[in-house]
This record gives structure tokens, C-alpha cells and sequence, in this order.
């Protein structure tokens, strides 16, 4: 159903002509915009172009039944209420309709048009009523989801460095306990990298800090894209990357920083705004947590910074092991 207006208004639904006068007589008395049609049929076309709160309909009509049009409408119209006409003869049919969720029956022939009017402005009321109910639960939805897309933001704002988009220093560390703990826990193997860029600071200094800015981001795209979704990668600060690879070992982890050595040694790293380009290398180090008698956090960090250091010592663009 579209969205539409809610007003105050009803349906009513005979195949006679003057039981749909006498009973929309009396509902538009009582301030009701009302419509009349005549089966069950012009009824659905009738309410899938606008809402009714409520619907008065006859039980019995050639062609689709008042509990037919009832079925129909409770489908589809949570909020409208169905008020059923019976004679003495549908009594049973009118219990149905009940069951199956009609607001109530009005007798015919009708015994006082009161009747009438209390009956439908009282399903009139349980129409307005669901209405606002189930607006409030929208809006909270909507609230709620508002708060948890928030809530979203913020955490993505701790744990995130803003130039790269990777996890930041904070989270890491974080992060590398976890990992620490599996693999004591579980006898599982545990490696990490140390990347560092060689001579950012005059990279920085011959084409500025925007580039600089541009070589970050490059990389970072260069180490999530060569990485298994299981590893961590994270900016450690400055020009330093760091790498947890869970369910790996030393050996694998060095192959895998060779492999990202040389795809940084063969990037072209061009900024378009700028207009600047340039050639950079890295160099890693590599630790593993069973080396050293099972390091803690910043003893396995403390291992691979040495391990980098080691190949910048060695002419830089390399990968070592500290030892």
C-alpha cells in the first residue's frame, strides 16, 4: 500500500444500494468522508488507491464475500478495521469473520442506527490508535538504526587512521594481544612484519607532504590488496606499517613481505593532483611469536623493529630477520 493520509474516513461495501445509503447517512453525520461501492471486488480496487481505517461490508454479495474481502484486507491493511454486516441466517459466518479478524458484526435487519455509529467510530479509534503505534515503532527503528550507524562511525573512528583507512596504532596493539593469546592458547603459529619506506622524510622534503600523503595511501591500498582478509594490516605511525598474520609462520610471512617489497619497488607512484611521481621502496622485518621463548606484545613488536632497522643497515629495500 502507498503511503496515504490518515482521515477519517470508511468504505462501505452491499450489493444493496439502500443499506449503503442508510449507513452512509449515518456515518457522514458523525463526520466520516464515506465512499460506497457495490462488491467486493470494486472494494480491493477501491482500497489499493487509498487507505479506509475503516470498512463496513456486507457478509454475503455475488462474486467475492464479505470474509473474502476480509481475508484480503487483513493481509494487506493491518491498520483498517472491518466491521461485518450479517443477517440472523450468517450468524456462524459472522463468528468467522470475528476469527479471522474482523473489529465486529453489526445485525441487519438493524435494530438501531446507534449501533451503527458506536460500532465504527469504536473501530474508527483501535485504527488511529494502531496507526500511531506503528509510527512510533518506525521512528524508533529508524532511530535506532540512526544510533547504531553511529555508533559505527565512532568505532570506525577509533580504530581507523584517517589518511589510510587501516587500523591504527590503538588498535593494534589491541589487536596483536588478541592474536598473542590465540596462539599461546592454541599451540598455533604467529608471524609478523615491520615495513618501513625508505628516505620518506626526503621524499617529503623534495616533492611535499601531499605527495607524501599520496605514497601513505598507495601503499596502503598495495598491502590490503596483497594480504589475505585474515591478516591485520595497520599504520604504526609516521611512514610504518605493521602486518599480523594469524595461522602463519615465519618462513611464509617473509615471502609474503618479499612479495610486497618488490610490488612497492615497481609502483609508480604518481599523484595527478600534484603532478608529482616517484619510485619508493620499503624495508620489512619479520618476527614470529614462537621465536625468542613465546615474546609478549612489545617484545614480538620490539623483534621485528630490529628486524627493519637490520635491513636498513643492509643497503634498505630488503627484507630481514632479526637474529
Amino acid at each position: 500500500m502507498t503511503e496515504q493520509k490518515f482521515v477519517k474516513s470508511a468504505l462501505v461495501v452491499d450489493d444493496d444500494p439502500s443499506i449503503c445509503e442508510i449507513v452512509a447517512e449515518m456515518l457522514e453525520g458523525d463526520g466520516f468522508e464515506v465512499e460506497k461501492v457495490h462488491a467486493g471486488e470494486e472494494a480491493l480496487a477501491r482500497i489499493a488507491e487509498k487507505f479506509f481505517p475503516v470498512i463496513v461490508t456486507d457478509i454475503r454479495m455475488p462474486g467475492m464475500s464479505g470474509i473474502d474481502l476480509l481475508v484480503c484486507v487483513k493481509r494487506h491493511w493491518e491498520e483498517t478495521q472491518v466491521v461485518i454486516m450479517t443477517s440472523h441466517a450468517t450468524m456462524d459466518s459472522a463468528v468467522t469473520a470475528l476469527k479471522g479478524g474482523a473489529f465486529d458484526f453489526i445485525q441487519k435487519p438493524f435494530q438501531s442506527l446507534d449501533v451503527i455509529s458506536n460500532t465504527v467510530k469504536k473501530a474508527y479509534e483501535k485504527s488511529a490508535l494502531l496507526m500511531e503505534r506503528n509510527q512510533l515503532v518506525d521512528a524508533l527503528s529508524q532511530r535506532n538504526k540512526k544510533l547504531v550507524q553511529m555508533n559505527q562511525a565512532v568505532r570506525e573512528m577509533a580504530i581507523k587512521d584517517e589518511l589510510t583507512g587501516l587500523l591504527n596504532y590503538r588498535y593494534l596493539k589491541e589487536a596483536l594481544a588478541q592474536e598473542v593469546e590465540k596462539s599461546k592458547r592454541y599451540q598455533r603459529p604467529l608471524s609478523v612484519m615491520f615495513i618501513d619506506i625508505d628516505h620518506f622524510k626526503n621524499l617529503n622534503d623534495e616533492f611535499g607532504h601531499q605527495f607524501g600523503n599520496h605514497v601513505l595511501k598507495e601503499i596502503a591500498g598495495l598491502l590490503v590488496n596483497t594480504l589475505r582478509q585474515s591478516d591485520i594490516v595497520a599504520r604504526y605511525g609516521g611512514e610504518e606499517f605493521f602486518v599480523i598474520m594469524p595461522e602463519t609462520n615465519r618462513d611464509i610471512c617473509q615471502l609474503v613481505a618479499e612479495k610486497i617489497r618488490s610490488k612497492v619497488e615497481v609502483h609508480h607512484f604518481e599523484d595527478k593532483v600534484t603532478g608529482c611521481n616517484s619510485h619508493v621502496t620499503i624495508s620489512a622485518g619479520v618476527a614470529s611469536f614462537h621465536e625468542k621463548q613465546t615474546p609478549g606484545v612489545d617484545e614480538l613488536i620490539l623483534i621485528a623493529d630490529k628486524a627493519v632497522y637490520k635491513a636498513k643497515s643492509q643497503g634498505r629495500n630488503r627484507v630481514c630477520i632479526f637474529g
